[in-house]
């Protein structure tokens, strides 16, 4: 019984088409690609109804250090700045180079405060423990799984890979 709308369009550049008031902005692992962030979260309030939600998936920050092998402790990571991670530079097979950038939390949270909003949910999921999971529980909660992911999840285990911000207009 409910009317759901869907829209597909770039971040900073909605169409005239999209018209709000919308009850619900999602954006997963979008955020990151585009250069005026804090611009593209203004936008997005100004889409919601009173009432309506924001919910935002970004990379986490920490997820943007490299990974190290210590002796005995096992993996970690290693940031030289937090508050400027380095980007996330990327060659694709046409030659074109994309970029996506993780920011601090506190300044994620503060652009979604400056655009009016309340952020109501911050959260950092645990990854899953594919360890202690059947082959069909793993197929079945992890979106990406190939044989190079699989050599990764060790190294996933021990840190968030993504924040999630829910804001309410």
């Amino acid at each position: 019984g409910v009317d759901v709308t869907f829209v597909r369009a770039p971040m900073g550049k909605l169409p005239s088409a999209v018209n709000g008031p919308f009850d619900l902005i999602h954006s997963t692992y979008a955020l990151s690609f585009d250069e005026r962030p804090d611009e593209v979260i203004k936008s997005a309030a100004e889409l919601l109804r009173p009432g309506g939600r924001l919910l935002i998936t970004t990379g986490h920050p920490v997820f943007a250090g490299e990974w190290m092998e210590l002796e005995d402790e096992g993996f970690g990571t290693f940031l030289i700045d937090y508050f400027e991670p380095p980007d996330d530079v990327r060659s694709l097979p046409d030659g074109r180079i994309i970029r996506s950038r993780a920011y601090p939390i506190s300044r994620v949270f503060g652009w979604l405060r400056e655009a009016g909003l309340t952020v109501t949910r911050l959260l950092e999921p645990e990854p899953e423990r594919i360890e202690e999971l059947s082959e069909d529980e793993i197929r079945a909660c992890i979106p990406y799984d190939s044989p190079s992911w699989r050599e990764l999840y060790p190294k996933l285990a021990c840190t968030p890979v993504a924040v999630i911000y829910e804001a309410v207009k």
